[in-house]
C-alpha cells in the first residue's frame, strides 16, 4: 500500500493524527506527497474539527518539496474551518482566490457561504453569491436559503423572496 492510499484509508476511518503522521513521514524520506495525500489528510483533520492541524499541512503545500494546493485542497481546508470563526475561513479564501490556477467551485462558495451565513457576515455572503453568479455556478438549495436570509436580513425582502424590479 503507498502512502497515499493509507492517508485516504485514515480519512475515511477519522484517523487524523495518522494521517498527518503519514504526511510527515513521507517529507521525512524524501517522498513526494502528491495533491491526493494533502486532500486526504486535511480532509481528515477537517472531518476531526482539527483547524489548525488542517491550516498547518495547507501550509506545507508551498510548490517547492510538495505541490501547491489545487481546488480539492482548499476545499478540505474551508470545511475545516467551519466552527472555527471566520477568520481562518477568510485566510484560505484570500490564498484560494490568489493562487495561480485555482478557481473556487461549488464546494468552495457552499463551504464559504454557509460559514459566513451562520456567523451572521451577510454582506459577503451576497458578495459571495454574486461572485458564483457572475462564474455560472449553480446554488444548491442550502446556498439559496443563506442568500435568501442575507438579503432579507440586510432588508432587500423583495429580491430576496423575487418580488418587485
Amino acid at each position: 500500500m503507498t502512502y497515499a492510499a493509507a492517508i485516504g484509508v485514515c480519512k475515511k476511518a477519522g484517523r487524523w493524527k495518522v494521517a498527518l503522521q503519514l504526511v510527515h513521514e513521507m517529507r521525512e524520506f524524501g517522498i513526494g506527497a502528491n495533491e491526493v495525500a494533502f486532500a486526504n489528510a486535511i480532509h481528515a483533520c477537517s472531518v476531526a474539527g482539527r483547524c489548525a492541524e488542517a491550516l498547518a499541512l495547507l501550509s506545507l503545500m508551498d510548490g517547492r518539496e510538495s505541490p501547491p494546493p489545487n481546488v480539492v485542497c482548499y476545499n478540505a481546508a474551508l470545511g475545516a474551518c467551519r466552527g472555527q470563526g471566520v477568520d481562518s475561513l477568510l485566510s484560505v479564501w484570500a490564498q484560494m482566490v490568489a493562487a495561480p490556477g485555482v478557481v473556487p467551485d461549488a464546494r468552495s462558495y457552499r463551504t464559504a457561504i454557509l460559514v459566513l451565513s451562520e456567523q451572521g457576515y451577510h454582506q459577503e455572503v451576497l458578495a459571495l453569491g454574486q461572485d458564483m453568479a457572475l462564474g455560472s455556478i449553480a446554488a444548491d438549495e442550502a446556498c439559496r436559503a443563506a442568500l435568501l436570509r442575507a438579503r432579507a436580513y440586510l432588508g432587500d425582502a423583495n429580491a430576496a423572496f423575487g418580488w418587485g424590479k
